[in-house]
C-alpha cells in the first residue's frame, strides 16, 4: 500500500507555485463532471456551483499539504471524468429502458422483456459501429468482433 501511495504521489520535484497552475485546470475537470452529471445522468444537483468550488479546493488543499498530493488529485478527478462518462453511457440507458419496461408492464399487465421490447434504431446501429472501432484499434481478434456483434443483434430482437 505504501509503495502505491508513493507512486501516486512521487511526481518529482513540484513546486507549491505549481499547485496554483492546477485549479483552472481543476476547474475545467469540474465543467466536465457538471455536464456529465447533468447531461447524461439527468441529475438536477442544487447548488449549481458545488462542484466548480469543490473541485478546486480539494486539488489547492491538498497541494498545499504536499505538492505531488495536488497533481494526484488532479489526476483521479481526471480520470473519474471517463469512469462517469463510461458508466453513464452504458448503464443510464438500460435504467432508462427498465423504468419503460416496468411502466409498460404496470400499463398493460403484460410481461416484456428488456431485449424484446425495443427496435434496432440508428443509436444502436451507430453504438455497434463505435464499439467496433474501437475493438479494431484495440486490435481485438476477428472471432471476438463476430461474437460481439452477433451477441448485439441476438439481444437487439
Amino acid at each position: 500500500m505504501k509503495e502505491l501511495i508513493n507512486f501516486l504521489t512521487d511526481w518529482g520535484d513540484i513546486s507549491v507555485g505549481v499547485v496554483f497552475v492546477l485549479i483552472p485546470f481543476s476547474a475545467f475537470v469540474a465543467l466536465f463532471h457538471h455536464v456529465i452529471l447533468g447531461g447524461i445522468y439527468g441529475w438536477d444537483y442544487k447548488p449549481k456551483w458545488l462542484l466548480f468550488v469543490l473541485e478546486p479546493t480539494l486539488v489547492c488543499f491538498l497541494g498545499v499539504i504536499k505538492p505531488g498530493f495536488g497533481l494526484c488529485a488532479l489526476v483521479l478527478l481526471f480520470v473519474l471524468t471517463f469512469v462517469l462518462a463510461i458508466v453513464g453511457l452504458i448503464i443510464m440507458p438500460l435504467v432508462r429502458r427498465l423504468r419503460k419496461v416496468k411502466a409498460e408492464y404496470r400499463k398493460t399487465g403484460k410481461k416484456v422483456s428488456v431485449f424484446t421490447a425495443g427496435k434496432v434504431t440508428g443509436t444502436y446501429i451507430s453504438g455497434i459501429i463505435g464499439m467496433l472501432v474501437i475493438m479494431f484499434i484495440m486490435e481485438v481478434s476477428l472471432p471476438l468482433i463476430f461474437l460481439v456483434v452477433l451477441l448485439s443483434f441476438l439481444f437487439s430482437r
